[in-house]
């Protein structure tokens, strides 16, 4: 095993401990945008429903 490899896989490393970080920070914004679109859809959708 070269040198370097093992060197990430120790886990006093900072990246490694992250790691479980990583899903929610790449998946956040996209939720936060579908449920900001999901409010917008269901406010639109209700004011085009009571004006009929």
């Amino acid at each position: 095993m070269p040198r370097s490899t093992g060197r990430r896989l120790r886990h006093h490393r900072t990246d490694v401990v992250h790691q479980a970080i990583d899903p929610v920070v790449v998946a956040a914004p996209w939720l936060i945008a579908a449920g900001a679109a999901y409010l917008v859809f269901r406010h639109v959708s209700r004011r085009t429903t009571s004006t009929q």
